[in-house]
């Protein structure tokens, strides 16, 4: 099989200077720094347009009426009104978390729970207890220490995304302790992270979201009495400090990725929030004009993120978003194309949702967003069912629909986002100009908004196989060497499948990065996906040593996608194992049944001789029964919708495992997983019906579903040449 339209193989210098880039430009950079003053007091001062000292600095910024930004001390009556409005339970619950971050008890990245004392220490993950020397330069930072412990602890905790959160508690109460809060944990972090030394430093993309929640939390607190002038001096030399930084150390390679689109989002916040700065114009200017350069780059003409994973399309749609309403409310104009591109995001945002509002764990996850300004309401309610609230908490990306939808005036986004209202109102509605912004495409806001349907989203490579609660995800990504490898699984042909009340087969996530290599490499694995592992290869070979990189050697072709009112019909092919002595090529038949709400799957491998080929499907936590017979067969047992699993023919051996499952980052919990197994000569086909019920299931049922489906595709048949 040849490869999908593939442009040409990268020659050997441009690998060459990919590797050095990064090196010769930190070089670079140092030097410019050096001669520019750094990062001193004097050169602050030259660099920002404003007489006399802190008082008259503070006077200035509570005064003055431009810029925008999205919330303002002058508006606080009337978005406490309307968060009252949304649910009454909301004052209580951010209370609660944010009297939890005043103890100084964090549960980031897996942690859960732990209290890091009266005073905390910036440079250390908590987790292990391994720490940074705070002395040390930020280019002499070891990112990996090879004991466990994990950077991205300590970036994480830096990232000050708590700071709307105890913002809020401030607006609901009025009570000073929350704005005291937020100038001692700023000014403590300042006084320990002097620039450009210490762990925090390191990496452009930590720094540029830290800028963003500072502003975020300045202006929450900006009428607050706990603002001192002492504090506004920090305050403003240090985040002069993190663009100045943020523009000489740009993470931008040959291939750029959600790391760069972050740090043009912390200029455009700066710039935009900090015209006093005299470089600030120039930050915006170059940002936006990056921006929209990189969101034709790295986004397909379909709206899917070139970096393969649903959870880092959820963080760089909300780059995208959030800037891109940020520009608009201070008329600042971006070309009509980057809107198109960004509500082509928002429509795979609204497709790949499954019918609950949880994505499917596509490639990497590592929680990352730019801020975190609402809850899903369910998480306020109260749960009989904690993993379920547990999940949503972390793969729950409607707060995207609900404020895409708003700007862009589409009910049937601003409809599959019922519960995220909240975050219309931080985004769209609390700005003091306008009570409401007006949508950029007025359309009706009334009316009917039926769930989405099957959907194809050929660019980017995934396909949707779904009607009412019935869902499935396909992915058949093509093989892309200009977009970055770093964030992308072994997960060819495989799939996600809910019905009903819930999911039943699921991607199991990515878990952690670089404080557990084996682990890191087992989630991103093919056999931890639901898809064919052929004699025990991967898909795409892993580079020994190399967590972020994936060579892409499987090229996918999509052969036929026929979608109508009563059935889907997709096969797809990869060529991942004709790297093998022997080469097989995996090709996937899947049928969707719309009326009777069924899926058939089928899995037809060519070549020759004798292979090992193990088909996976990884479940959700769910209590699974095996019927032993000929065949052996699989079904779930838990209350609500259940799921039958049932092979067409014995030829492959039934095994049921303990598999893995991690809705977040650095947390992992049992899951089953079923596999069918065969050991002999190609060709060999597997099928396998899907078959979700309610109460009970017997053999008359399945036939009666498998009848339906042989006499619409007779041609794929039983047998072992089904073309």
């Amino acid at each position: 099989m040849s490869k999908d339209n593939s442009p040409g193989q990268v020659d050997p210098v441009r690998k060459i200077w990919r590797k050095a880039y990064p090196a010769v430009n930190l070089v670079i950079q140092n030097l410019r720094e050096w001669r520019r003053g750094g990062y001193s007091w004097e050169n602050f001062r030259k660099n920002l347009a404003l007489p006399g000292g802190g008082k008259e600095w503070l006077e200035h910024f509570r005064k003055r009426k431009s810029p925008v930004f999205f919330i303002s001390p002058r508006s606080s009556k009337r978005i406490i009104t309307s968060l009252h409005g949304i649910s009454p339970l909301l004052a209580s619950g951010y209370i609660k978390e944010a009297d939890t971050i005043l103890s100084h008890t964090f549960d980031l990245l897996g942690s859960g729970p732990v209290s890091l004392g009266d005073k905390i220490d910036w440079h250390t993950d908590f987790k292990t207890g391994t720490g940074w020397d705070p002395k040390v330069h930020f280019a002499r930072q070891p990112i990996i220490k090879g004991d466990g412990s994990d950077i991205k602890v300590p970036w994480e905790l830096s990232r000050f995304q708590f700071l709307p959160l105890i913002g809020k508690a401030y607006w609901f109460t009025g009570d000073e302790k929350y704005a005291r809060e937020f100038v001692s944990l700023v000014s403590d972090w300042i006084e320990q992270n002097p620039v450009p030394f210490g762990v925090n430093w390191v990496c452009p993309m930590d720094i540029a979201i830290r800028a963003v929640n500072w502003i975020w939390g300045f202006n929450f607190f900006l009428d607050s009495e706990s603002l001192t002038p002492e504090f506004m001096e920090k305050f403003l030399h240090s985040l002069w400090a993190h663009g100045h930084h943020i523009r000489n150390h740009l993470e931008k390679g040959a291939i750029t990725s959600n790391h760069y689109l972050a740090d043009l989002a912390g200029l455009a916040y700066t710039g935009l929030c900090f015209p006093e700065f005299r470089k600030g114009k120039e930050w915006v200017d170059f940002a936006i004009n990056q921006l929209y350069s990189e969101i034709l780059k790295q986004v397909y003409p379909d709206g899917v993120d070139y970096e393969a994973s649903t959870s880092y399309h959820r963080m760089v749609t909300e780059f995208f978003l959030s800037v891109g309403i940020l520009a608009r409310i201070n008329n600042w104009a971006l070309p009509s194309e980057y809107w198109k591109r960004l509500l082509q995001m928002l429509e795979y945002t609204l497709h790949y949702n499954m019918p609950d509002g949880c994505a499917p764990q596509v490639g990497d996850n590592d929680d990352g967003r730019i801020h975190i300004l609402s809850r899903p309401l369910d998480n306020f309610m109260g749960s009989s069912d904690p993993e379920s609230k547990r999940r949503r908490e972390f793969t729950d990306h409607r707060h995207l629909l609900m404020a895409g939808g708003r700007l862009f005036g589409r009910a049937d986004m601003a409809s599959a986002a019922l519960g995220w209202e909240e975050e219309a109102l931080w985004l769209l509605d609390a700005c003091e100009t306008s009570e409401k912004l007006p949508p950029i495409w007025d359309k009706d806001m009334t009316g009917e908004s039926p769930l989405p349907s099957s959907k194809s989203f050929p660019y980017g490579g995934y396909y949707f196989l779904r009607q009412g609660d019935r869902y499935m995800a396909i992915d058949c990504r093509r093989d892309d060497p200009y977009s970055p490898t770093g964030h992308i699984h072994n997960n060819r042909l495989g799939f996600d499948l809910y019905a009903g009340d819930r999911a039943f087969i699921i991607d199991p996530g990515a878990y952690v990065y670089t404080a557990d290599p084996v682990s890191r490499d087992l989630f991103r694995s093919t056999s931890m996906h639901n898809t064919a592992v052929v004699d025990g290869f991967e898909q795409n070979p892993f580079v020994p040593g190399s967590l972020f990189t994936l060579p892409q050697e499987a090229g996918t072709q999509v052969i036929s996608w026929k979608s109508s009112r009563e059935r889907d019909w997709l096969e797809a092919e990869h060529d991942g194992y004709e790297r093998l002595d022997e080469p097989v090529t995996h090709l996937r038949q899947v049928y969707f049944e719309k009326i009777r709400g069924f899926w058939v799957l089928r899995d037809r491998f060519s070549g020759r001789g004798t292979h090992q080929i193990t088909v996976g499907f990884h479940f959700a936590p769910l209590d699974i029964t095996i019927v032993e017979g000929s065949p052996s067969w699989a079904y779930t047992r838990d209350p609500g919708t259940k799921l039958a699993l049932y092979p067409l023919d014995d030829t492959w051996k039934l095994v049921l495992e303990d598999g893995w499952v991690s809705y977040r980052y650095g947390e992992k919990i049992h899951a089953p997983v079923v596999r069918f197994k065969y050991n002999g000569i190609l060709p060999v086909v597997f099928s396998c019906l899907l078959y979700p019920f309610e109460k009970e299931i017997n053999m008359t049922t399945l036939d009666i579903a498998l009848r339906e489906f042989w006499k619409l595709y007779p041609q794929t048949g039983r047998d072992n040449n089904p073309r």
